[in-house]
């Protein structure tokens, strides 16, 4: 059994779709994944995300909103890219696909 970052990662984050995909009664984040597929369904269906055919959709509407220079947040900007510390992989597993 694997005990690298990545592949405790990758578990922890597998294990967190499938109940969301299955919407189980799993408590997380002070709700159940079934109430936030429920929340994620609702949005998808109002049309908000629908752009295409709105008058109002104009590109530079869009891309003002979109634009993440022009949003102003009480956080510092975090970089772009951050080192892995010791310069090594963060993978330590010997094989992706077979970690053992």
């Amino acid at each position: 059994m694997c005990v690298c970052s990545f592949c405790s990662r990758l578990a922890s984050a597998s294990e967190h779709l499938v109940s969301y995909l299955d919407r189980s009664d799993k408590q997380v984040v002070g709700t159940t994944y079934k109430d936030v597929h429920q929340l994620v369904d609702q949005v998808a269906e109002s049309g908000f995300f629908d752009v295409v055919g709105r008058e109002s959709a104009e590109p530079e509407a869009i891309a003002s909103v979109t634009d993440p220079a022009s949003v102003e947040t009480d956080q510092p900007a975090e970089p772009e890219s951050a080192p892995a510390g010791d310069g090594k992989s963060v993978v330590n597993c010997q094989s992706l696909l077979h970690c053992e």
